[in-house]
């Protein structure tokens, strides 16, 4: 429930495995909701850095 909306983010794909990674990312620390940003940005951007190492394009 990170945003005030309760809608959450946009995503285009979908997970076929590794749900609880996905769930630690969700429940990682933000920046502090700070003014001088864009009232829907502020608390959103995430502390640290995720990086992603991978990638797999499954066409349907």
């Amino acid at each position: 429930m990170r945003n005030p909306d309760g809608q959450g983010f946009s995503a285009f794909g979908k997970v076929i495995s590794g749900m609880d990674l996905v769930r630690k990312i969700q429940n990682m620390a933000t920046d502090k909701p700070n003014k001088n940003q864009l009232e829907y940005t502020s608390g959103q951007i995430l502390s640290d850095p995720v990086i992603i190492i991978h990638v797999k394009y499954i066409a349907e």
